[in-house]
């Protein structure tokens, strides 16, 4: 919860004017400040060392082919400097053989 810079009043991180003194509040600012949601959910995943539920996740929102997906996380990644963990080739050869039989059972 933000805290009013004037009166030190707590108030929900949704709203923009102190409750107490109706000041403005200044907003916190995402860490990559011009990411959507989005953005910052698959860079959130990458760091985690989740590079997979990253792709998965990006290919469910976008209805993107596993290439694409592959590279658009990549692309996200080398934009804003993040260093997925543990997620090489052979995460996404086994995502690859995985992918078709998830695809099967829930089509």
């Amino acid at each position: 919860m933000p805290t009013c810079p004037f009166c030190n009043e707590s108030n929900p991180s949704n709203v923009g004017v102190c409750k107490k003194c109706h000041a403005t509040i200044p907003q916190e600012e995402s860490p990559h400040g011009d990411l959507s949601e989005f953005d910052q959910e698959i860079l959130g995943l990458t760091k985690g060392g989740k590079k997979i539920a990253a792709i998965m996740r990006y290919r469910e929102k976008t209805g993107a082919g596993l290439k694409e997906a592959k590279d658009a996380v990549e692309s996200l990644e080398e934009r804003y400097g993040v260093q997925s963990k543990g997620a090489g080739c052979a995460s996404v050869l086994l995502l690859a053989a995985i992918l078709p039989l998830v695809w099967r059972l829930f089509a």
